[in-house]
């Protein structure tokens, strides 16, 4: 059985693979398996850009792709009329723990 985090980090991968349409058209398909799987769903998306309202340039240089899924993990449980309202003080909660792992 494939753990959590492994399955997270697939999803990630086949998102961000440079891919040709038919593969593309593939991994779409197992990602939505995948997401399946994990029992939750996707409700919001999020980009460095979003982050530019309210952090420094390195701040948001510090970042990785882990740091970014884990901002919108919390945005997720956020996600409601709140989200921009959660949004800064999430992020800098993921900055602030960076090194906690």
């Amino acid at each position: 059985m494939i753990d959590r985090e492994f399955k997270e980090e697939l999803i990630w991968f086949f998102k961000n693979a440079k891919l040709g349409f038919s593969d593309k058209l593939k991994a779409r398909g197992f990602i939505e398996l995948l997401i399946s799987e994990l029992g939750n769903y996707e409700v919001a998306a999020i980009c460095k850009d979003h982050l530019a309202h309210f952090l420094d340039i390195e701040d948001i240089d510090q970042l990785n792709p882990y740091d970014m899924q884990q901002i919108a993990r919390f945005m997720g449980d956020a996600y409601c009329e709140k989200y921009w309202e959660d949004l800064p003080s999430i992020a800098r909660f993921i900055l602030e723990h960076k090194n906690d792992k």
